[in-house]
């Protein structure tokens, strides 16, 4: 089978991101974790730049990862939040923590739809970051799909765009932004700390563990996504992934075991 069909394919369990064809079982919002902190990621400190933080959530009723990424002063910014929950808005209103943005790595309804909640958006002090390629997504989402899983987000009517190669800085998080289209118009995958001994990067649906995002959905392409798996191949072999969906892993490990990775 060629390598471009094969990126077609859909994976099963967590990792899929059952847009439009998930059936309603695997949607429905399982177990008491749905909202908790997720034991994948483990929270991080780098060693050479100032300690960030960060910690995982597993969102929704796609059990999506969600991250809150911190400085040592509180400076935050949150990657993908599919839904808000009590520990998220208790933490954020906890002393100290300011969040200056929200990064979402694509606009699919189940990584955005906590910005349906206007208590969070009241704390957010700063923008919210997406790349433009996925603009309709955001602002014009699929409100009878949205409420038929429980979602409820009718969309926001502006962003900011974020390109491949900018680099924000939020007080001490960098975060270089990787154009890595394939599963929709506008993913990206968002590097962290490239200039410290621990950089992250979280790879939205882009990269799994073991596993690929979907093609088959409007906006997918499977040779754009064989081709941003080729742009990640640049990038430190040992460098920790933390997806958008599913336990983190590692550039080497997903170049070594990952069936869906171009050879």
């Amino acid at each position: 089978m060629k390598r471009s069909k094969r990126l077609t394919l859909l994976f099963g369990g967590v990792f899929a991101l059952a847009v439009m064809l998930l059936s309603a079982a695997l949607c429905e919002s399982s177990g008491s974790d749905v909202g908790k902190e997720s034991s994948a990621p483990p929270q991080t400190e780098n060693k050479k730049a100032p300690a960030l933080n960060v910690k995982g959530y597993v969102l929704g009723a796609f059990r999506t990862n969600g991250y809150l990424i911190s400085d040592r002063n509180g400076v935050s910014v949150f990657i993908d939040p599919a839904a808000v929950t009590p520990s998220i808005m208790n933490l954020i209103k906890s002393d100290g923590i300011e969040l200056k943005a929200v990064l979402l790595t694509h606009g699919h309804i189940d990584h955005v739809a906590g910005l349906g909640d206007d208590d969070f958006l009241d704390m957010l002090d700063g923008e919210i970051y997406m790349n433009n390629g996925d603009s309709k997504m955001l602002t014009d989402p699929p409100r009878e799909f949205a409420r038929k899983y429980g979602f409820d987000f009718d969309g926001i009517s502006s962003f900011k765009d974020m390109k491949d190669g900018d680099e924000l800085s939020f007080g001490d998080i960098r975060i270089k932004v990787i154009a890595t289209p394939g599963h929709t118009e506008g993913s990206v995958c968002l590097l962290v700390g490239e200039e410290t001994e621990d950089p992250m990067l979280f790879s939205g649906d882009t990269l799994f563990a073991r596993s690929v995002g979907r093609t088959d959905l409007e906006g997918g392409d499977a040779g754009a996504l064989e081709r941003s798996l080729r742009r990640l191949e640049s990038l430190p072999p040992e460098l920790a992934v933390y997806p958008g969906h599913g336990p983190f892993t590692t550039i080497s490990d997903e170049m070594e075991s990952n069936p869906y990775w171009p050879k």
